[in-house]
């Protein structure tokens, strides 16, 4: 589609702090994403039709409340926008391969997708090749987690071997690899599939991630 004048917009910004900070100093603000994309807007002559704000959330969650209702809005029935503004690409995605799957579901559903200050406009044939370029690219980012799984699967049943960790025999503290077990959830792995693959038990993994988000 070609964003003409009347297009309706929705438009979603993200920080991951508000407020002041304890010595008096400003945090983010979701003004300084939401006030240039307002202009932005009226200098083209879209309509803004909603504003999707997350406030004090990480952009490395899966789950964001407001992103949660923007992405189930592109895909109703009723579709209330033609199109998602954002300040930036890294306001929206996670990562990569999150990025260009939500960029091909709202594609799916006829919903095109600007980035304001990446140049990154699906309105446009130019924003199109861009995003086949993305594509690309974010199936190298599979592919470059499935290796580093695959290795750490093999490393971790190595040390859980080495260290005689067999039912009922006394137990050490077993390293994890929580880099390597958030990897493998974002790939799609239950909590249960990974702990028996590590010969662990799902609990200890929830404790484990717990831990490390504290």
């Amino acid at each position: 589609m070609t964003a003409e004048p009347g297009t309706k917009i929705a438009i979603y910004a993200r920080v991951s702090t508000s407020g002041k900070k304890d010595n008096g100093a400003q945090k983010q603000n979701t003004d300084t994403q939401l006030d240039p994309m307002r202009a932005y807007c009226q200098q083209r002559g879209w309509v803004i039709v909603e504003e999707f704000v997350d406030t004090g959330v990480s952009g490395s969650k899966a789950s964001r409340p407001a992103l949660d209702r923007l992405m189930d809005a592109a895909t109703s029935p009723e579709k209330p926008f033609d199109a998602i503004l954002v300040w930036k690409l890294d306001r929206f995605g996670r990562s990569l391969n999150h990025l260009s799957n939500a960029i091909e579901t709202l594609k799916g559903h006829g919903v095109a997708f600007v980035s304001m200050t990446d140049g990154f406009d699906l309105t446009t044939s130019q924003g199109k090749l861009m995003f086949g370029m993305l594509s690309c690219f974010a199936e190298f980012e599979r592919n470059l987690i499935r290796e580093r799984v695959t290795a750490g699967i093999k490393r971790a049943q190595a040390e859980a071997a080495k260290a005689g960790r067999k039912r009922g025999a006394g137990r050490k503290a077993f390293a994890l690899d929580i880099e390597d077990i958030q990897a493998r959830k974002f790939l799609g792995e239950s909590q249960r599939q990974i702990a028996k693959s590590l010969g662990v038990s799902p609990s200890l993994i929830t404790k484990r991630l717990n831990a490390q988000s504290i």
